[in-house]
């Protein structure tokens, strides 16, 4: 399994890049995660570690991640969280090509934690929460699209379920897709993360190329964007 890998530290913030397949936080303490990751690398420095994690992201799914070394960065970055100043800017790899070309989502999504998964539903269901992305097609081969996706809300399953619902399933996810013929990880990396320093208030902004094998075949797009 591929490691994390630090893109950013200093004595407030560290920005983290994930693999797919690596959890964000872990619930069993013998399992490796993010978290228990940067604690590691923070106690090797002879410093007591404290870390909160700011930007969440689902198990499957690769990315950049930001996340406070102190209570004071904690509560600032949450604060930006709430208030959606934090940018979270995605690459996925969809199945379809998908009309129009670009846009935006809108939804009300409630979660089924039993079942683990989220639906789309009508805004008087108990536990509704609104969703919005906007969207945009950056490449199309075959019956495959490259999409760039901006979330407005943070919600669970977001991208996965509103896509799927519209009939354009993100690659390797089964969960939403039953045809899903792609026996590979989930099509979904955090490319890009946009927020403000929370002491020196100066913009942070970060971004990578994603590593999964679903988007070699789209390397060309992104390289040129």
């Amino acid at each position: 399994m591929i490691n994390p890998k630090i893109i950013y530290e200093d004595e407030d913030i560290a920005v983290i890049y994930k693999p797919a397949a690596f959890p964000s936080q872990s619930a069993d303490i013998t399992k490796d995660d993010v978290v228990s990751f940067l604690k590691k690398h923070i106690s090797k420095q002879g410093i007591k570690p404290y870390v909160a994690l700011i930007s969440r992201l689902d198990q499957p799914v690769e990315g950049l991640m930001v996340l406070a070394k102190n209570k004071i960065a904690g509560a600032n970055l949450s604060k930006q969280m709430q208030n959606r100043k934090i940018e979270k800017i995605y690459l996925s790899a969809i199945k379809g090509k998908i009309d129009p070309p670009s846009g935006t989502m809108e939804d009300y999504l409630v979660k089924d934690k039993h079942n683990n998964i989220s639906r789309v539903c009508k805004k008087n269901e108990p536990g509704a929460k609104s969703a919005r992305l906007f969207y945009e097609t950056v490449s199309q081969m075959d019956d495959k699209s490259l999409v760039r996706i901006k979330l407005d809300t943070g919600r669970h399953h977001q991208i996965r379920v509103q896509f799927a619902t519209r009939g354009y399933p993100l690659l390797g996810d089964r969960k939403y897709s039953r045809e899903n013929d792609v026996a590979s990880a989930i099509a979904l990396c955090c490319e890009r993360i946009i927020f403000t320093h929370p002491k020196t208030n100066k913009k942070m902004d970060y971004k990578i190329e994603p590593n999964g094998d679903i988007f070699k075949i789209f390397n060309k797009s992104i390289k040129e964007q």
